[in-house]
């Protein structure tokens, strides 16, 4: 059985995560299917693409497998997730997050891909990379900034608190917050309602925004000096400690400075 599944109904397409055995983790194999899927709905023309996760899954999705993780920096830009996320981002139709349950990780940063995230009540966010020594990549904290602004993002990333369904929807990180029982009709609705628009003007509007969302890039100084940092978490004792306690369920021991 495929990890992610796509079917398309009339102009609406969907893709359905099915790895409820790894709680819809994104490992490579995973990441490949979503991506195959993503662009068998485009070539079918779907006009609108729906994210969810398979009823029951338990978690929207637990972000990067962490049992692929064995060191080397899995936010460089040759690795699955970092791939997956330019892939959702330049995808030229709108597409929609259902969320019925927690995101972690690198997770959050696909829902925050998403042009739109509908969530019930038991929606929930999570940033754990400090938990796990794992600095940030520059592109995925400007993410968070653009769309959360840098309270909110400063606050995530530093506590890796859970962000529940309430103050999710005031925060952004959801757009729509509906009852469970509600969250499929009123995402196959907003979906339905937006593929009706002329798909012309909406693939030229959601350019046209991702464009100048990103009007202002970051100099090339800055981004040199924030991969350094990186690199010196990255090679750090802290990270492998917190690669090993999350494996093994413990606390991590990380050193002082």
């Amino acid at each position: 059985m495929p990890l992610v599944e796509s079917y398309l109904d009339g102009p609406v397409g969907t893709l359905v995560m099915n790895y409820p055995e790894r709680r819809n983790a994104l490992g490579a194999v995973f990441i490949s299917e979503f991506i195959t899927g993503l662009h068998s709905l485009l070539r079918a023309r779907a006009r609108v693409v729906v994210v969810r996760a398979l009823d029951g899954a338990g978690a929207w999705s637990a972000g990067h497998d962490i049992s692929e993780l064995a060191g080397g920096d899995p936010l460089a830009p040759d690795q699955p997730l970092p791939r997956l996320l330019r892939e959702v981002e330049k995808c030229p139709v709108p597409i929609l997050a259902m969320i019925d349950a927690g995101a972690y990780g690198g997770a959050v940063e696909l829902a925050l891909t998403c042009d739109l995230r509908v969530g019930s009540e038991r929606a929930s966010f999570t940033m754990p990379p400090a938990r796990l020594a794992l600095p940030y990549s520059a592109e995925g904290l400007a993410r968070f900034i653009r769309v959360l602004g840098l309270a909110t993002t400063q606050e995530l990333f530093f506590t890796a608190r859970t962000a529940d369904a309430e103050r999710s929807v005031r925060v952004g990180l959801l757009t729509y917050l509906v009852p469970s029982v509600e969250l499929e009709v009123f995402t196959q609705q907003l979906a339905e309602k937006i593929a009706r628009n002329s798909p012309r003007c909406i693939r030229a509007l959601k350019a046209s925004l991702r464009l100048l969302s990103e009007a202002a890039p970051l100099p090339t100084k800055n981004i040199e000096q924030i991969n350094a940092l990186r690199r010196h978490v990255l090679a750090s004792h802290d990270y492998q400690e917190g690669l090993e306690a999350f494996r093994l369920k413990r606390r991590p021991v990380f050193e002082d400075i």
